[in-house]
């Protein structure tokens, strides 16, 4: 059963942003299957590594877009980046060092910070986006434009 559960209510209005978010749910589910499952370290460091990467894309194209159009809460948007890129970094290195990783906690800390950051400081930045877009008296674009491109630098897993 899935810990984090996609909603409707989480989409931002940005068919690429929404894309990604649906796919980060779809990596902490994979995560959280494989520790209840007991798969083992086998499966555990390719879905960590997955997670890793695949948010590091996601953030570095949302803090592009934020960037590239003057959006004035980037410096806080990039800190609730960090926050969750620290949140899946201890688990990381939980998991280097051998550590047990409870799925309870992990699933229940990353679908908590995954919907919250979603739903506060997502839709508020699509919200600005579509605004300042109105406001030039263009329409807004459905995806931000920005090119699905790898994050500067990469943290895997074992």
């Amino acid at each position: 059963m899935p810990i984090a559960i996609w909603s409707d209510d989480y989409l931002t209005g940005d068919n690429l942003v929404d894309e990604h978010h649906r796919k980060i749910f779809d990596v902490v589910n994979d995560l959280h299957d494989a520790i209840r499952d007991g798969r083992g370290r086998a499966a555990l460091g390719p879905t960590l590594t997955k997670l890793w990467e695949y948010t590091a894309m996601h953030f570095a194209v949302e803090e592009q877009l934020m960037d590239s159009t003057g959006y004035p809460d980037l410096t806080a948007h990039r800190r609730a980046h960090w926050e969750g890129r620290h949140l899946a970094s201890g688990l990381i290195d939980r998991y280097r060092l051998g550590g047990v990783i409870l799925p309870e906690s992990l699933s229940q800390d990353l679908a908590r910070w995954l919907v919250g950051h979603i739903c506060d400081h997502d839709r508020r930045m699509i919200q600005w986006l579509r605004a300042r877009a109105d406001s030039r008296g263009g329409d807004a674009p459905s995806e931000p434009g920005l090119p699905v491109m790898a994050a500067g630098a990469s943290r895997k897993a074992g």
